[in-house]
């Protein structure tokens, strides 16, 4: 998988990259023509995707949604490294699905924005093991960074999750 969805201490949950990901890259679905049971459902017939509940507002956003086949994609507008937050611009978002400004954050049908999810990511013996070992990696350094410490905050939910699955 491409990215985690942590709870940040400031803004709710936000979605981080696992590995860097080169610009133009598709992500992943970002809102469909269908129902699901991870998302909001939108105006005009759409659903939230895992990745547009998620994913944060950014007037300076490294993603951008295209259309294709009636589903909305999410795509890298530049190059991001491993650790950072996928954002996105909701002000075009909002002209592309043609509701008033300020109202992609508002409660829709079925809730407001930012609250609990549901769907985890199964992880197996050997993900827990590569886990440990970067966590292991980035701790045995002299000098962490921000985004190191970032990284390490995101691994260890990952492996908090995994022992919740047991």
């Amino acid at each position: 998988m491409m990215y985690t969805i942590i709870k940040t201490k400031d803004k709710g949950f936000g979605v981080f990259v696992n590995n860097d990901i080169p610009k133009n890259t598709k992500i992943g679905e970002y809102i469909t023509n269908y129902e699901n049971k991870i998302g909001r459902k939108l105006p005009n017939g759409y659903w939230e995707e895992e990745l547009g509940r998620f994913c944060n507002h950014s007037s300076e956003p490294n993603c951008e949604i295209r259309l294709t086949n009636n589903i909305f994609y999410l795509y890298s507008i530049c190059d991001i490294e491993k650790g950072d937050e996928l954002v996105t611009n909701y002000s075009v978002i909002e002209k592309l699905l043609n509701v008033e400004e300020g109202r992609f954050m508002d409660n829709f049908i079925n809730g407001p924005k930012l609250k609990n999810f549901g769907h985890l990511k199964m992880l197996d013996m050997n993900d827990k093991e590569k886990i440990v070992k970067e966590i292991l990696e980035l701790k045995s350094k002299k000098v962490i960074t921000p985004k190191e410490k970032l990284r390490i905050q995101l691994l260890q939910q990952e492996l908090g999750r995994f022992d919740n699955e047991k």
